[in-house]
């Protein structure tokens, strides 16, 4: 990357994952190693149900974090078949863990940020 694309990235994670702003605390849970706490903002959705099953076709949340590797997860490193994340899906609520899968819809998979679905 070139100087100009590391602050922007930077300036963009410093902002917009600031736990004095919409950012909160979740836990990162990485398939091999020892987990550990990360800002993320968080999209909570409602899920809507696929009629006759029991399978939800929206996801239960979009999952945006910093796209590094000490402060958010990294994309080269993320495991999206055993890294999970631990939040709870109401603000207040109760944590839950969650498998992780990148986001098709969003267009956060960048340098600065990356965003998953639960």
């Amino acid at each position: 990357m070139s100087v100009f694309d590391d602050q922007v990235t930077d300036d963009v994670q410093r902002a917009f994952l600031d736990a004095d702003g919409p950012a909160e605390t979740i836990q990162y849970i990485p398939r091999v190693g020892a987990s550990r706490y990360i800002l993320a903002v968080i999209q909570r959705q409602t899920p809507v149900p696929l009629m006759g099953t029991t399978q939800d076709v929206t996801a239960k949340a979009l999952v945006i974090v910093a796209n590094h590797a000490t402060r958010g997860i990294s994309s080269a490193t993320l495991d999206t078949g055993g890294d999970k994340i631990r939040f709870a899906l109401r603000r207040g609520g109760t944590a839950e863990s969650f498998p992780v899968k990148l986001s098709k819809a969003a267009e956060t998979n960048d340098p600065g940020c990356l965003a998953m679905e639960v």
